[in-house]
């Protein structure tokens, strides 16, 4: 089987089995969206299966931009990056929330400060070892970011 085929069969079998957001992930866009930041979403994900999933799960309306890739194999992901960051104000301060080594390397080439939470893809070992701050879940992630922005934020889960 060649890598063109393996990428449409996990396409595939992710579309008949779709998996479900994290416990925290909900309580965590509401955070960020109450604490008044912008939420945008880059993924490896093909950018038509992104944009269906994140209104299947009711989570579109949370993200002010939505940049996914235009292959199944994940390539351009960090072109895609590039795009985004293009259409931010100059001075933005981004952060990147990511679960995965290769979200670690995303996130610092194009300058943001990388959280990666260790509830997804890789371990919290493998993680860790990027130097990057690993955390449990995606609502500790927006606590952290918000404790970073304003001191007096709550702790993390």
């Amino acid at each position: 089987m060649d890598w063109d085929e393996i990428c449409t069969d996990f396409h595939a079998f992710i579309a008949a089995e779709p998996q479900d957001l994290h416990p925290s992930t909900r309580d965590a866009l509401e955070a960020a969206r109450a604490g008044g930041l912008n939420q945008c979403i880059l993924s490896a994900l093909r950018e038509d299966l992104l944009r269906r999933d994140t209104a299947r799960f009711g989570v579109a309306p949370f993200f002010k931009l939505i940049f996914g890739v235009d292959n199944l194999d994940g390539a351009t992901k960090l072109s895609r990056g590039r795009d985004l960051v293009a259409t931010l104000p100059p001075q933005t301060k981004l952060y990147f929330i990511g679960d995965t080594l290769h979200d670690a390397e995303v996130g610092a080439a194009l300058g943001a400060e990388v959280i990666l939470v260790d509830c997804g893809h890789q371990t919290a070992e493998r993680l860790r070892a990027t130097g990057h701050p690993v955390l449990p879940s995606p609502l500790a992630a927006v606590q952290y970011i918000q404790q970073r922005s304003f001191p007096q934020a709550e702790s993390f889960d």
